[in-house]
């Protein structure tokens, strides 16, 4: 018969999971140098990795009020572990430490982690650690040529996987944001730190960067095995809620 500790244990094995993954990833991002690529052992244990912490949060869904799933990410500091992987391209002048198609599932694990949970917004708001997101949005924006003949099929869609991600999430994360302010007792302090952020995102060119886009994205945005269409949509949705948050309250 199935005892009750025997039941708690099965229901929480993924707090245990969640331990392990995080530290599987910080070893390969530990025994990778930054100025060597992430070799084949350590790439597919990255992805095997990311893969799974997606699984976690996709089997317990989005249902509840700040699921235990998420909370239990943010106490083991699983984002800046993320962040050390998208840091592995943040230099756009040097060769890639890291290939396209592993930040967007790095994405994927940074948006699962956070959607619907107030307290892991406000977390990376206050900690700063959602400029790395804009930081990573604005380069791959800037490096996204949809219109570009010579590059071959796979490496954009990896590229538009990719972006697509960011901007679905930095989209996601502003309309929380967005949601706290029409609050009555909302936090001065947080509504501060919301403006520089906007502005920050302004002064770096985010909205330049989008605009550049959607001037490079005709030649395949009626093409069927991108997501073109999804990035065009999550976009125009972040430009909105920057404007949003900006309009007089």
């Amino acid at each position: 018969m199935y005892t009750l500790e025997v039941q708690l244990k099965h229901d929480y094995s993924f707090i245990f999971s969640i331990q392990r993954f995080l530290n599987e990833l910080e070893k390969s991002l530990n025994t990778t140098t930054r100025k060597e690529p992430l070799n084949t052992t350590n790439y597919l244990a990255c992805q095997r990795i990311l893969t799974e912490l997606v699984k976690i949060f996709d089997t317990h869904g989005y249902e509840k009020d700040s699921p235990l799933e998420q909370r239990v990410f943010f106490s083991l500091n699983g984002y800046s572990t993320l962040n050390k992987m998208i840091d592995l391209r943040a230099e756009s002048n040097k060769p890639p430490l890291a290939p396209e198609s592993l930040i967007a599932l790095t994405i994927s694990v940074y948006r699962s982690a956070t959607h619907g949970n107030l307290e892991n917004a406000i977390y990376l708001l206050n900690s700063g650690k959602l400029l790395t997101l804009i930081e990573s949005l604005v380069r791959h924006l800037n490096g996204l040529k949809c219109d570009d003949l010579t590059t071959n099929e796979s490496e954009k869609l990896a590229q538009i996987d990719l972006v697509t991600n960011l901007a679905e999430t930095l989209a996601d994360l502003l309309t929380t944001y967005n949601s706290l302010v029409k609050e009555e007792n909302e936090d001065k302090l947080t509504i501060c730190r919301l403006t520089d952020l906007i502005s920050y995102m302004a002064n770096i060119g985010v909205l330049d960067r989008i605009a550049a886009f959607f001037r490079t994205a005709r030649a395949i945005i009626n093409t069927t095995k991108s997501r073109v269409s999804d990035l065009i949509c999550f976009c125009l949705n972040l430009v909105q809620q920057m404007v949003d948050f900006a309009k007089p309250k």
